[in-house]
């Protein structure tokens, strides 16, 4: 993480101001969104971990079903999966993850067994029988994602919350090099 969003200080890290200027205003909700659920590592949402926030693990999913629900209308005709139907699907049948975030963003973290949508992009039809299911950071591009692939008709899924629901309910997430982040 060292120097894209923080930089090292004597008490740790700490945000980037000069990074934090040139992001837009959802870019920054974003950043303090992933910044409050950093810690939803340490506990499943059932415990109600208190972050050094101050805002518990419910609460966080609270905010995170409210953004969900605000940017649900953009695409309403793809079906969504949650975090627990995605894993029953990836136990049944045979399912493609699909990551359309930034090549940046892949580089931290990705859903293990993801591709990126550049990949998927230059295959897309091989996959053209099997159960697509594309996240992002909170679902809003893999909704619109989503929706294109839709109208090509591919069987394809919205991860409801994405990577965040992802990370708040205590799942593991890799980085490019395929290790645990």
């Amino acid at each position: 993480m060292s120097g894209l969003f923080h930089e090292e200080s004597s008490s740790g890290w700490k945000p980037s101001p000069v990074r934090l200027l040139s992001l837009g205003c959802t870019h920054l909700a974003i950043l303090c969104l992933l910044s409050l659920v950093s810690s939803a590592c340490l506990g499943s949402a059932e415990h109600a971990v208190v972050s050094p926030s101050g805002i518990s693990d419910v609460e966080k999913l609270a905010l995170l079903e409210k953004i969900v629900v605000e940017y649900r209308g953009e695409y309403p005709d793809v079906p969504e999966l949650t975090v627990d139907e995605l894993q029953g699907r990836i136990a049944t049948e045979n399912v493609v993850l699909v990551d359309v975030r930034t090549d940046t963003e892949q580089h931290v973290s990705m859903l293990p067994g993801a591709i990126t949508s550049d990949l998927f992009g230059k295959e897309k039809y091989k996959h053209k029988d099997q159960t697509i299911v594309t996240y992002c950071t909170i679902g809003y591009r893999n909704g619109k994602y989503a929706e294109r692939l839709r109208q090509e008709g591919f069987k394809v899924y919205n991860l409801r919350g994405s990577i965040l629901a992802w990370v708040l309910a205590g799942k593991p997430v890799i980085d490019s090099t395929g290790s645990p982040t």
